[in-house]
């Protein structure tokens, strides 16, 4: 009998991509695939589903989807889609599979425990862990040579089994310029002009994931690193620049942000990119490096730009170094970017005009360019506090006063563009849309 061919397009893209499916034909009684790997029964059911049929298949290719190529398909799918994270969660009846795209997780498949076990013996094994425990939270990492991705992987019990997440890093991850990162050029002026001191600090705060680094690496690629020396200490190094020196933290070795900042400071470097503030020793080192002729870069986790001189203070840093110290603080979220392919004009709510002062703003409605979300990467959300002097002065006589709210409330003079000002400025230039920008607020 003759085969009649069936648009491929009736299957669904995850299935066609999973199974490499080149062909579905059907003769009138049965329905034969033509794909690269065998097509599980699951799987097949699932096609019936979409095409509208009822009967018995044959394949033919007789490979096997082993857990590596069920991986690669996985990988290949959050390449595509520009995924951050995989999250492999197992659940009552098998295991659900998620991606982070733009800052949020999106279903993308449930697979089979058996299915699973195989995979993620290959994830142990390539990220060099320990494929007999399964008690153990576990971490790793091991390179996606073909895809020039960096994969770091973590694993931990749960009710249903292990839990997996890979974290995907591009190796050669492009540097963003800073004003590409949505800043006003109001608040570029700012961090230019604080550049161009040879020594002070500049401290960027906000939760985890907001991409503070990201920020301090495009502040770095505004120095003319040809004539100065540039060390960094971080853990981890997220982002490989070949133009200054890098330093691991491995606090296994005793290698810890403090101890490798006494050690640089001998290396004579003109800047210092130190990746967190996270202890008092850490601390004071950075104010007493900013003070001796360095300038420094670092973050540190704080709500509000106040809130990092609280911090310090909590530490137990003396006013007088924090005063002399510090010249910038950048408070910063990351929100989602409207989609520029289907992105229009549309009224905005009334309780939204009074607070941003807009009538209309931009709005993605959903296209294949955004994998219908709206949202096409993600951009920078800041406010930068200048300390000034007067502030200098308030935070320095904390010593002997303690009015915390005199020295906050001089310190909140520096900021020239709030959060909310920053705000009103990507509504202005359609950047994103009130829904993204209101959770930061």
């Amino acid at each position: 009998m003759e085969l009649q061919l069936i648009s491929l397009n009736l299957v669904s893209n995850r299935l066609r991509k999973k199974y490499k499916i080149k062909n579905i034909n059907w003769d009138g009684k049965e329905l034969y695939i033509e794909s690269d790997y065998s097509v599980p029964t699951e799987a097949v059911s699932e096609i019936k589903t979409q095409l509208g049929l009822e009967m018995s298949y044959n394949v033919f290719s007789d490979k096997h989807l082993e857990g590596n190529e069920v991986l690669e398909c996985f990988f290949e799918d959050a390449f595509l889609k520009r995924a951050t994270d995989i999250h492999f969660e197992p659940v009552d009846m098998g295991v659900r599979v998620r991606i982070r795209i733009d800052g949020y997780l999106h279903t993308v498949d449930t697979i089979c425990l058996e299915e699973y076990d195989r995979m993620i013996r290959v994830i142990k094994i390539q990220g060099n862990m320990d494929i007999s425990e399964n008690r153990l939270p576990q971490e790793g990492g091991f390179r996606h040579e073909s895809r020039g991705y960096d994969i770091r992987v973590s694993i931990i019990p749960s009710l249903y089994g292990e839990k997996t997440v890979l974290r995907i890093l591009p190796v050669e991850n492009k540097f963003k310029n800073l004003d590409k990162l949505g800043m006003s050029k109001q608040q570029l002026d700012i961090i230019e002009k604080a550049l161009q001191k040879r020594s002070g600090s500049i401290i960027v705060n906000g939760p985890t994931g907001s991409g503070k680094s990201t920020t301090l690496h495009a502040i770095l690629n505004e120095v003319n690193k040809s004539v100065q020396s540039v060390l960094s200490i971080e853990d981890p190094i997220e982002i490989i620049d070949h133009d200054i020196t890098q330093f691991q933290v491995n606090e296994a070795l005793g290698l810890t942000y403090a101890e490798y900042l006494k050690r640089v400071l001998r290396q004579d470097p003109d800047i210092i990119y130190l990746g967190e503030i996270r202890d008092t020793e850490t601390a004071r080192l950075a104010c007493e490096a900013s003070l001796t002729g360095h300038y420094l870069l670092s973050t540190i986790h704080t709500k509000t730009t106040s809130d990092v001189i609280l911090r310090m203070l909590e530490m137990g840093i003396e006013p007088f170094l924090i005063s002399g110290s510090i010249d910038l603080i950048i408070n910063q979220r990351l929100i989602r970017r409207n989609c520029p392919m289907c992105s229009k004009k549309v009224s905005v709510k009334k309780e939204y005009q009074q607070l941003f002062g807009i009538t209309e703003e931009v709005k993605g409605s959903g296209c294949k360019h955004c994998n219908n979300t709206g949202y096409y990467g993600r951009i920078g959300l800041f406010e930068i506090n200048e300390v000034t002097e007067k502030t200098k002065a308030s935070i320095f006589s904390f010593q002997n006063n303690h009015n915390i709210e005199n020295c906050l409330s001089d310190f909140n003079e520096g900021i020239g563009i709030s959060l909310v000002d920053h705000a009103k400025y990507l509504l202005k230039n359609g950047m994103t849309n009130c829904q993204e920008i209101l959770p930061c607020l």
